[in-house]
C-alpha cells in the first residue's frame, strides 16, 4: 500500500508542469470519450489543505496521509483512494482551491483527529479513464479541459473534481488505469 501511495504522490507532482506540455494525448490518434454518469452522494474522510495552482502542496498532503490511511473506519471500498478538488476561487493571478486526500466512508462516525470529511453531492460527471504512464497524465487533463469540454456541449462545474485510484492503478505499467471525474451541468 505504501508503494501505491508513493505512486500517487508522483502523479500529482506531474500537474505542476502540465501547462508546459504539448496538447496531445500520448498517441496523437487517440481520443478519450468519457462515460457520463450520475454519481450518488458520497462522503470522503481524509486530510485537506488550501493551495493555489502556483503553489500546489498535493504531494505533501499524500505524504502526510499515507501513515494515517488505516485510521479511517467504515470504508465503502478498501481498495479505493480519492483526490478531491473543491472550493475553487479565481484570484487576480492564480486559482486557489482546497484539495482532500481520502477514502470513501459509509458514515461520519469516528473521524480521526486532524482529519475532516467532505460530502460529494449527487450530480452528473464525465468520467475519463487515463490509461498508461503517469508521465502523460497532464496531457490527459489538457485534453479534457482544452479539447473535449469545449466540443462536448457540457459546462464544467469546477467543484468537486475527483480522481479515483484503485487496484487498476499500477505505477510504471503501460496498462495502468485511473479515473478523472469532471462535474458537469
Amino acid at each position: 500500500m505504501k508503494k501505491f501511495i508513493f505512486s500517487l504522490m508522483m502523479i500529482l507532482c506531474i500537474f505542476s508542469y502540465a501547462e508546459d506540455q504539448e496538447l496531445a494525448l500520448p498517441d496523437s490518434t487517440q481520443t478519450i470519450e468519457p462515460k457520463i454518469i450520475k454519481l450518488e452522494e458520497m462522503i470522503i474522510v481524509g486530510l485537506q489543505a488550501r493551495m493555489s495552482m502556483a503553489n500546489m502542496t498535493i504531494s505533501q498532503l499524500w505524504k502526510d496521509f499515507t501513515p494515517r490511511e488505516d485510521e479511517i473506519q467504515n470504508l465503502v471500498n478498501p481498495e479505493q483512494f480519492w483526490g478531491v478538488s473543491f472550493d475553487m476561487e479565481q484570484k487576480e493571478n492564480s486559482t486557489e482551491f482546497s484539495y482532500m486526500v481520502g477514502r470513501q466512508v459509509k458514515k461520519t462516525d469516528d473521524i480521526p483527529d486532524g482529519m475532516s470529511f467532505h460530502i460529494i453531492e449527487s450530480r452528473m460527471y464525465a468520467v475519463f479513464s487515463h490509461q498508461g504512464p503517469v508521465e502523460d497524465l497532464g496531457k490527459t487533463y489538457q485534453y479534457i479541459y482544452q479539447k473535449w469540454l469545449p466540443r462536448s456541449g457540457h459546462k464544467p462545474l469546477m467543484n468537486n473534481e475527483l480522481e479515483l485510484y484503485d487496484e487498476r492503478f499500477q505505477y510504471g505499467e503501460p496498462d495502468s488505469d485511473m479515473f478523472i471525474y469532471v462535474p458537469i451541468e
